[in-house]
């Protein structure tokens, strides 16, 4: 297990009551905060519901995990993911339940979830509860919230600073239990030795600034009195209900993958002007592949129905015999897969070993299917790169055309001196 402390702490603060809720189960390293709506009565039954969901799936969750450890293909780890959608629908059916029972209008929660792992953690979230990395003095927002002016910031109706300081960052186009649909955000992450994973409601995140929750996090040496200097600073800053789960990271020594996929996805032209809880949400979807020295990872004139990123090794491309390229890590194969079927126009080779991740045209759609504004933002990435290569192509055509004309008005010049008509200088 690589927790080695957890503290959690939830506060009323100038509200009459308290809508948060926390839930915190070290023995199964599930975690989980919900910020509840609607009211004394209301808010905070949604809350409990939400959790009481997450508790009763906690050894589910505990046991998926493992099985994603002993197997961590992208099938086991998009199950994990499913296994999220399951609980969370049952979080917004029974507060849908409570809700028509009381007659109780606007009843809703925003929930977050994460189970540890020894080398990685899971989190799924609707709303606008977060989840922060602190590493090496550095914190990293991993979730984005599901706000009407984070979405205004996605299509570019607003610029950061305008988000942060909108009335619409507290408007929330999904919660559990409101909306008749409503999509489960998941992601993967990498963890480090030494890292500590922040939950939170928004009475913590609309107090303080993401530097001010540094600051305090980083003050005091235990996970109990870091959580109470978080609360006591947005006490001072706000009224909000506010809670607060923190999760210190014991010895980890296996190498964390997670995060080598998430930066080496950053060089790729497809997801480089990705945010990181984007391209977290990305990494189940990718397949671990390791090669051995010459070993081929696909061959010249194969169909083709997968991307590739190198994270270690080196490859070398060839058609034919002709060497054309070499890869190092980061860079990427077969971009155009995901588009559409084609032939690979190359064979690549270990020239040492190598470990890739693939990401298959099948996974691909899932993604565009299940993460609409992600998969939108995506398929605009590749139709401009299958236009770039359409342009690439005619230029090609375009030069060959002109190569080729001049060869035939040189040999109708050679065909007329051959037949005295000409005589060339």
């Amino acid at each position: 297990m690589s927790v080695r402390e957890s503290a959690a702490v939830t506060h009323v603060n100038k509200r009459t009551n308290n809508e948060d809720a926390v839930l915190r189960r070290p023995e199964l390293c599930v975690y989980a905060v919900a910020d509840g709506m609607g009211g004394p009565g209301i808010g905070d039954a949604a809350a409990r519901a939400a959790l009481a969901a997450v508790q009763s799936h906690a050894g589910a969750l505990r046991g998926q995990l493992r099985a994603v450890e002993a197997s961590p293909s992208s099938a086991r780890r998009l199950e994990m993911g499913q296994l999220f959608e399951r609980i969370f629908n049952q979080a917004h059916e029974s507060i849908r339940a409570h809700a028509a029972a009381h007659r109780a209008r606007r009843m809703a929660a925003a929930l977050i979830t994460a189970v540890v792992g020894h080398s990685s953690v899971f989190i799924a979230h609707v709303g606008n509860c977060r989840a922060y990395l602190l590493r090496a003095r550095q914190l990293v927002q991993l979730t984005e919230d599901h706000s009407i002016a984070q979405a205004r910031l996605r299509h570019g109706r607003l610029t950061p600073a305008s988000a942060a300081e909108s009335p619409d960052r507290f408007r929330l186009y999904q919660s559990v239990g409101a909306n008749a649909d409503m999509d489960v955000e998941t992601a993967e992450v990498s963890l480090a030795t030494g890292d500590v994973l922040l939950l939170c409601s928004d009475g913590l995140t609309s107090a303080l600034s993401d530097d001010e929750i540094l600051h305090y996090l980083t003050m005091p040496p235990q996970l109990p009195d870091a959580a109470t200097a978080l609360v006591a600073a947005a006490r001072a800053g706000g009224e909000d209900n506010i809670s607060v789960v923190l999760i210190r990271m014991g010895e980890i020594s296996e190498n964390p993958v997670v995060e080598a996929v998430s930066h080496a996805l950053r060089q790729v032209f497809l997801f480089h002007d990705l945010s990181p809880a984007e391209r977290y949400t990305i990494a189940p979807y990718m397949e671990e592949h390791r090669l051995k020295r010459g070993e081929v990872l696909v061959r010249e004139g194969d169909p083709a129905d997968r991307f590739y990123v190198l994270i270690e090794g080196a490859l070398r491309l060839t058609s034919g015999r002709a060497h054309l390229a070499d890869l190092g890590p980061g860079e990427h194969l077969g971009a155009l897969a995901l588009a559409r079927p084609v032939k690979r126009a190359v064979t690549a080779t270990a020239m040492q070993p190598a470990r890739l991740y693939g990401l298959s045209r099948e996974r691909f759609e899932q993604l565009v299917a299940r993460r609409t504004h992600l998969g939108g933002r995506l398929l605009m990435r590749l139709l401009d790169a299958v236009s770039d290569r359409l342009r690439e192509m005619t230029g090609r055509v375009e030069g060959l055309t002109e190569e080729v004309t001049e060869l035939r008005r040189r040999l109708e010049l050679i065909e007329r001196a051959a037949r005295g008509e000409l005589r060339l200088r």
